[in-house]
């Protein structure tokens, strides 16, 4: 699936971000290394899951520091 994730305020303690999936658990990571400025600008993707319905934005920087987003 192809879309955009896109994040309107992050602190700037969290530079680095990992995007998982609900459709395996959020287990693994379908994207890697997604950087603070590509989220706000709006990172485009086309590695989404079919059938995701939410995507869960995990910062590399502050361990369990997440956000999930219903698409």
């Amino acid at each position: 699936m192809t879309g955009a994730v896109q994040i309107g305020k992050i602190g700037t303690a969290l530079q680095t971000f990992y995007l998982y999936s609900d459709v395996n658990g959020f287990t693994a990571p379908f994207e890697s290394g997604v950087t603070r400025n590509s989220l706000l600008l709006g990172h485009p993707t086309d590695k989404i899951p079919n059938t995701t319905t939410v995507i869960r934005v995990m910062s590399v920087d502050v361990p369990g520091k997440y956000l999930d987003i219903n698409i």
